[in-house]
This record gives C-alpha cells, sequence and structure tokens, in this order.
C-alpha cells in the first residue's frame, strides 16, 4: 500500500490527514501536561513529539485559541 492511498484511506474514514489526527492527539497530551504538571512548555513540547517550539505554539494556539502560557494562566488550578 502507497503512502498516498494509505493517507487517503485514513481521511475517508476519519475526516482528518494523519498528520491532522497525530497533531490533535499531540496538543490534547499537552494540555493534560500543562494543567498537571509543572514542566516547561518546552519540554512539554517536546514530550509529546513535536519538532519545534514554533510549530508547537502554532498547533496548540490552532486548536485550542490559548497560546500554551495563556492556557496554563487561565487553567490551571491543580498546582
Amino acid at each position: 500500500m502507497s503512502p498516498y492511498y494509505l493517507g487517503r484511506l485514513f481521511k475517508e474514514n476519519t475526516s482528518r490527514t494523519p498528520r491532522s489526527y497525530l497533531e490533535n492527539i499531540r496538543v490534547r497530551k499537552a494540555v493534560h501536561l500543562l494543567k498537571t504538571t509543572d514542566l516547561s512548555i518546552i519540554d512539554i513540547c517536546y514530550e509529546v513529539g513535536f519538532q519545534s517550539a514554533s510549530s508547537f505554539y502554532h498547533a496548540f494556539q490552532k486548536q485550542t485559541q490559548y497560546t500554551p502560557q495563556e492556557y496554563r494562566k487561565d487553567f490551571n488550578y491543580d498546582l
């Protein structure tokens, strides 16, 4: 099976590209870590699998409408 065909089948079944699907999982994990740990944002970025801080910030803000700092400040009640 070619990567193109696999990607097409994936999108037909999930309504998302494999990249978008994985990015969503990574951001959800980052949200959890922001709420439950005191790890630095850069550490969280790499812990969830992003290759750069800029790609992490862009994906996080696109999905949550907040920067990671804003999210931690506004939604972190546990720490």
